[in-house]
């Protein structure tokens, strides 16, 4: 099984890759090959994306269920962002998770 923190990064691998990916497909300059490419592309990350919440929601609850001492590291590597706070970046992943169902209980910073 992979650490909660390889499953959270895969997903915002994913979901940067969407992202660009749904860039490529909104541009005005291209043929309907490229947009059907690109709208293969996406359903196949889409899936990814699943798969990946799907996992991570195993892992967290497996995780949960466990009674030993439970001890939690965060860290987020803000590419883009130099100016955004650590506290908002944690609010914008448990508000991201929490809409995909996947449950917070406690966070340590």
């Amino acid at each position: 099984m992979e650490t909660l923190g390889s499953l959270i990064d895969k997903l915002a691998i994913n979901e940067l890759k969407i992202y660009h990916m749904n860039e490529q497909y909104e541009r005005d300059d291209v043929d309907e090959e490229f947009r059907s490419d690109c709208q293969n592309r996406l359903s196949v990350l889409r899936l990814q994306r699943e798969d990946l919440k799907n996992e991570l929601q195993r892992a967290y609850e497996e995780l949960s269920e466990w009674e030993g001492y439970q001890v939690f590291c965060n860290q987020f590597l803000l590419l883009f962002s130099p100016d955004a706070s650590p506290d908002a970046v944690l609010e914008d992943v448990k508000a991201a998770l929490s809409e995909d169902g996947v449950e917070i209980k406690s966070a340590v910073l």
